[in-house]
């Protein structure tokens, strides 16, 4: 497992009210973030890149944290920073295990 992902929401000010963390990546999210991953458009994302973002980070983080949030308070870096750590995570699987030795 590696070092777990952080986002900050900050207030107005620029203050951290609340610090939010996971230490890893629930199975179901491997689809979206596939998909995300696939579909992403890294020069100029769009509405719909940027909303499927922040669905996947709400997702990864199990409800400790709302799109509303996120939103109003989410520093764009750590954003894109958990984006990553969700998608090499993803992408580091090996979906075709060697099955144990036969006995």
């Amino acid at each position: 497992m590696g070092a777990p992902m952080v986002i900050h929401i900050y207030n107005g000010e620029g203050e951290v009210e609340k610090t939010i963390t996971q230490t890893f990546v629930p199975w179901k999210m491997l689809k979206a973030a596939v998909k995300i991953a696939a579909t992403l458009n890294k020069d100029q994302p769009t509405e719909e890149d940027i909303d499927g973002i922040t669905n996947l980070v709400v997702s990864t983080f199990q409800g400790k944290v709302s799109k509303d949030e996120l939103d109003a308070g989410a520093d764009l870096t750590e954003m894109m920073a958990v984006m990553r750590q969700i998608v090499a995570t993803s992408k580091a699987i090996n979906l075709n295990p060697t099955p144990p030795p036969e006995k």
